[in-house]
């Protein structure tokens, strides 16, 4: 009623503005999302027609729900801040919102909030950034000033001056206003300052004279975590310049001061930063004849970097700086960047990393490495940061990597490798079919089930962290081959014996509790045992689900006593999720008798 042309009065609307603002701030009805949301919904229909109302009566009542410190109540403004973006679509609307939580967020920071408040803030901040066409905005030139050059030297300050930094120095916060400069600059440049190459000179300055953050870097130990983590800023500014502008480095003596720093830096989080520039330099400004030289000249830098710590790992010589595991990750990065725009030399990297995976120190983080390759990236592999994506990379990876990754698995178990060994070339596979797209997958199905049912019984490490990557190897393959049963059922039929024996076995848990109307527990399990993943027990559930709808029920019907006996243990699962998963499950196998009567 509200948005219909004057069969409201104003100060009608108005009235069911309040009564809409106190539904979405009453804490009473803190568990009724869907009424929230609904009521969230009609305060955006009518800020359509009624802008000024919801701003002069909206605005404050939800600001003032904003506290200045969230030491008592945290969390507590994460409905408000929500509600005021989804508000903030309209121009003016947006300058008052953008307004409201600046100087919020300048009180924020001078009292003693968790580092989790200003980051909600910068994070409302950016999505309200991102759901306006900002190419149409009048207002871009204010957005850089105040968002992109004021948040990032307020950043920089404390660390340049030498003085105590503040939340915005922390790690995540420093990605969240990289977030909000990257979504401002990559716009469009030419909107922002006449000169669009003063953008792309700013990516190591960061709008500092006197500073840069690539400097801080090179003085090893003589600098804070602070400091050299500012080396964050730089790669969403990096992310956001087009191939046609270069930094004011020359791109490959950047590449390689890089490639130089990666190696030797031992912070996680700006090692990680380093990463990224390398493969974001690696495929926006090295496709020329000079860039792929030094492309060719990085990786046999590489490989005599891994062979070198490998030999020096085999005579049991000291590694300096794990060396040969910064090579290893660059290598990755590198790959990831010149793969998504199908370089001629990408080939060669693959085939280094395939090789690698037969190496008894690099196999099994080379073999969780390939996951990396296809993985998306909210920098990387997004083509709105000006990243050259060709559209069949995927298929390129998958058709060089699979026949030698089942070659390579047959040739180790015909010969005495371990199992361990043998194991990397089934965590590669499912890695890169973790991401794969389905009508690719389709077409190597013939290959790929013997592998799938290979990896499906890999052994849980006892390490949790070694557990959990494998944990997500076997969640990943039981994916896909819930997909091929859905996609190619007569390619999976013959194997539904030996599937169904696996898939079973993955939906124990050790810790369920038998309950009377089960059967007997099974036989104890021994020692310590390492309990079966959630993941991997709903996701093996999901997938015996799709068997009835999928698979002709003369063949299920010999196995049927066997699953529903298995699944009644699945019920008395210790979590929630799991015992859903059993209970459709088991509805699905139990409707096979009414189907064919």
């Amino acid at each position: 009623m509200c948005t219909v042309l004057d069969f409201l009065t104003t100060r009608e609307i108005e009235l069911v503005i309040q009564y809409l603002d106190e539904i979405i701030l009453d804490t009473k009805q803190s568990n009724n999302d869907d009424l929230k949301t609904e009521a969230i919904a009609a305060l955006v229909d009518i800020s359509k027609i009624k802008a000024d109302a919801v701003m002069s009566i909206t605005f404050p009542a939800f600001m003032a729900k904003l506290p200045d410190s969230d030491r008592e109540s945290p969390g507590s403004y994460l409905l408000s801040l929500e509600a005021l973006v989804r508000l903030s679509v309209e121009e003016h609307i947006f300058e008052l919102f953008l307004r409201r939580l600046l100087n919020k967020l300048d009180v924020v920071l001078l009292t003693d909030s968790t580092p989790a408040y200003p980051l909600a803030i910068l994070l409302a901040l950016f999505h309200g950034l991102r759901q306006k066409d900002l190419t149409k905005d009048s207002n871009l030139e204010m957005y850089f000033e105040r968002l992109v050059v004021g948040l990032v030297r307020r950043a920089v300050q404390p660390v340049k001056e030498s003085t105590s930094p503040t939340a915005l120095n922390e790690e995540l916060l420093l990605h969240a206003v990289g977030k909000v400069a990257n979504v401002i600059v990559r716009t469009s440049p030419n909107l922002l300052v006449e000169n669009p190459l003063a953008v792309a000179d700013d990516v190591y300055t960061l709008f500092t004279p006197g500073f840069s953050s690539l400097e801080a870097l090179a003085m090893t130990g003589e600098r804070s975590p602070e400091h050299r983590r500012l080396i964050i800023l730089s790669t969403y500014m990096l992310a956001s310049i087009r191939p046609t502008l270069s930094p004011k480095l020359e791109a490959i003596p950047l590449f390689e001061r890089l490639v130089t720093l990666a190696i030797s830096e031992t912070d996680s989080a700006t090692r990680t930063a380093l990463l990224v520039q390398i493969a974001l330099v690696g495929n926006k400004w090295l496709a020329s004849e000079k860039g792929s030289q030094i492309v060719r000249q990085t990786l046999q830098r590489l490989t005599r970097g891994l062979h070198e710590v490998s030999d020096a790992a085999t005579h049991s010589q000291p590694l300096a700086h794990n060396s040969g595991d910064a090579c290893l990750r660059i290598l990755l990065w590198l790959t990831k960047g010149l793969l998504l725009r199908l370089d001629s030399s990408v080939t060669h990297f693959l085939d280094l990393l395939l090789a690698l995976l037969a190496d008894p120190r690099y196999g099994l983080p080379t073999a969780r490495g390939f996951s990396l390759l296809l993985a998306p990236h909210d920098l990387v592999t997004d083509a709105s940061n000006f990243v050259t994506i060709r559209r069949l990379y995927k298929q390129r990876l998958l058709d060089h990597c699979l026949p030698r990754l089942a070659a390579d698995f047959r040739a180790a178990a015909s010969s005495s490798s371990s199992s361990a060994g043998k194991s990397t070339y089934l965590i590669a596979l499912a890695g890169i079919l973790q991401f794969a797209p389905t009508p690719i997958v389709m077409l190597h199905v013939e290959t790929l089930l013997p592998l799938l049912l290979q990896t499906i019984d890999l052994p849980l490490a006892d390490h949790a962290s070694r557990s959990a990557g494998t944990a997500d190897v076997k969640a990943a393959s039981i994916d896909t081959l819930a997909i091929m049963v859905r996609e190619a059922p007569a390619a999976v039929e013959g194997h539904i014996s030996s599937l169904l024996a696996r898939l079973l076995q993955a939906c124990e848990c050790a810790d369920a509790v038998s309950s009377p109307r089960t059967l007997p527990p099974p036989p104890p399990p021994p020692p310590n045992p390492v309990r079966t993943p959630v993941r991997v027990r709903s996701a093996a559930l999901a997938c015996l689900r799709l068997f009835p709808s999928f698979f002709r029920h003369e063949r299920l019907r010999p196995h049927r006593t066997r699953v529903l006996k298995a699944l009644v243990r699945a019920l008395d699962d210790p979590k929630r999720d799991v015992r859903k998963e059993a209970v459709d499950c088991r509805a699905a196998w139990l409707r096979m008798d009414e189907v064919d009567g």
